[in-house]
């Protein structure tokens, strides 16, 4: 906090991490030099894994891999570069501002099924085969409810944009957006 007499102004600042633009904690250190986050404010949220083995708390990626961390205070965190490395997270880290935005795209749960969406010109894309559609191969568009909509392909997987089959879906999201359960509604598909 900053106090100046002279101008009857107080000016506070502090540190903010924000998850898919909506605020989740304040608890990350070195924001400025070598930012570090705390493990139990993100874990839930990131799909990070957590192993109590004896005395020791292990915590996990997706993949497997141990994450590396260091206590402060009793708490768990983890540096920011090793995240940015090993996780497709997308982090922002203002100095100025004293904030950390995390973007991460949400699962896609839809049948029992979890598909990863993908992010392309800043718009969010879902897998094609969410809509059960067969000889998905060769498609660059595709029709719903008479609307085109465009195909693309990223590392041989197709994706179309969320915002155009939205309306096609119940949607059932968490707080922060990372995980998105569809409810299919009936629509019809035309090659």
């Amino acid at each position: 906090m900053d106090i100046n007499r002279d101008l009857e102004l107080i000016e506070l600042s502090m540190n903010a991490v924000f998850l898919n633009n909506r605020y989740l904690t304040n608890q990350i250190l070195d924001i400025t030099t070598n930012p570090k986050i705390s493990l139990l404010a993100i874990s839930q949220y990131l799909d990070i894994g957590i192993q109590y083995e004896q005395d020791k708390i292990k915590y996990y990626l997706k993949n497997g891999d141990i994450i590396p961390y260091k206590l402060y205070q009793g708490i768990p965190y983890v540096d920011l570069n090793y995240l940015k490395e090993n996780t497709k997270l997308l982090l922002d880290v203002s100095t100025f501002r004293r904030q950390l935005t995390i973007i991460k795209t949400p699962a896609i749960i839809c049948n029992g099924f979890v598909y990863e969406s993908t992010l392309y010109d800043n718009e969010l894309y879902v897998p094609l085969n969410i809509l059960d559609k067969d000889n998905i191969d060769n498609l660059s568009n595709i029709f719903i409810n008479f609307e085109r909509i465009p195909v693309i392909s990223v590392e041989n997987i197709k994706y179309i944009p969320f915002d155009k089959i939205k309306k096609s879906f119940n949607l059932i999201t968490n707080d922060y957006r990372t995980k998105i359960i569809l409810n299919k509604k009936v629509f019809n598909i035309l090659d």
